[in-house]
């Protein structure tokens, strides 16, 4: 295991900052567990990233995977929480993980929103900054107190921008996961939520009642922002127009998905792809 001490300059009082880095990797046989209620030690929020192979991790009555690409944001002292590597696994576990002190605030306040765990791509610019750090050749990482702020900031961009949530394996679980799956692989048609309950074999309000459980939004907001977030990528290329591109993602009228994309992201589709990177989707809507 590599932990990279993180030493801030002039450090302010109560100012939330990262303090540790880390790269670790559990063995097969390795039996690795950490149980907040046998925790002791300085309290901190803990933000832990699977590179490879998988964990488990337990939260309020709910066992969530931790596959590659998944990263949870918890509090290190939280009774309801522990995470594990599997008895059965036939990898090692590779994960990346920080601490932010003090942090108990910042975690709940997190969780409230949007739930213990995310998915981050594995080249955004929170990992690509924890990979340079750790492979720097230093023994720690001495950061002014504005870069550890940047550093911090863009995790939590990151986290609250990520658009799929980790889904619990129970049965609310299964239902979310082929939801999920219905809508991804149907991008191309005018997904609506009824239609997505008539697939799945559920009535429109036990699907709604469960995605807000589970994802902590409506069904018609997670077709949108699915939606909307393809579009992004899309328009970032320019051998797309933007009529090509809402016939791509199911939108019947270009006028009616311009409509929806400018609900969302704040500027119109012509607007977003003059300066892409700019925009982030601001506002999640549900169905019209």
């Amino acid at each position: 295991m590599l932990v990279m001490p993180v030493s801030t300059l002039r450090p302010l009082p109560n100012l939330p900052r990262i303090t540790d880095l880390a790269h670790e990797r559990i063995a097969v046989d390795e039996v690795y567990r950490w149980d907040a209620r046998h925790t002791i030690g300085a309290p901190h929020a803990i933000l832990q990233y699977t590179v490879r192979g998988e964990g488990r991790m337990d939260y309020r009555n709910r066992t969530y995977r931790l596959t590659p690409g998944s990263a949870f944001f918890v509090y290190n002292m939280d009774p309801d929480m522990s995470y594990y590597s599997l008895a059965d696994s036939k990898e090692e576990w590779e994960i990346l993980w920080c601490n932010i002190s003090p942090g108990e605030t910042l975690a709940a306040d997190m969780i409230d929103r949007n739930g213990p765990v995310y998915r981050l791509s594995p080249d955004s610019w929170f990992l690509g900054q924890v990979r340079h750090h750790l492979h720097s050749g230093q023994d720690f990482v001495q950061l002014s107190l504005a870069d550890n702020m940047k550093l911090l900031y863009g995790l939590l961009i990151e986290l609250t921008e990520s658009s799929t949530r980790i889904i619990s394996e129970d049965a609310s679980g299964q239902l979310m996961h082929a939801f999920c799956e219905f809508v991804h692989s149907h991008m191309s048609s005018p997904i609506t939520v009824a239609s997505a309950a008539k697939h799945l074999k559920v009535s429109r309000e036990h699907l709604t009642r469960t995605c807000q459980e589970q994802l902590h939004i409506s069904p018609g907001s997670y077709i949108n922002q699915t939606k909307i977030r393809e579009a992004m990528r899309l328009l970032d290329d320019p051998q797309h127009i933007v009529k090509e591109v809402a016939f791509m993602l199911g939108y019947s009228h270009a006028s009616h998905f311009a409509r929806i994309f400018r609900r969302m992201v704040g500027v119109s589709p012509q607007e977003f792809r003059s300066a892409p990177q700019r925009y982030t989707i601001s506002t999640l809507v549900g169905e019209e």
